[in-house]
């Protein structure tokens, strides 16, 4: 007896709607912009945060670091228009 529940999937399945707000989408997934930060805290005896050449390279990550997350954002946001497609998700 073979198993057909598969066959049934999108038929029983509850598709749950996605509410996508930030509308761009991009399906070409990056390569990582920022880099690990190296271990630090204030004052030189804890990493020299409190130089203007580390903040300067926290401020540069930070802004890699968003870049990085709304690349992954238009990367979500094609997968769920591809699965609408498809029906698979509402």
């Amino acid at each position: 007896m073979a198993d057909h529940q598969h066959e049934n999937w999108p038929a029983v399945a509850r598709r749950s709607a996605y509410t996508q707000t930030y509308a761009t989408a991009d399906k070409t997934h990056a390569n990582m912009t920022s880099a690990a930060m190296p271990a630090g805290g204030t004052g030189a005896a804890a990493g020299g945060w409190d130089t203007a050449g580390n903040r300067d390279q926290a401020i540069a990550e930070f802004a890699a670091l968003r870049n990085d997350v709304i690349d992954l954002k238009q990367l979500v946001n094609a997968l769920i228009d591809d699965l609408q497609v498809l029906g698979l998700v509402g």
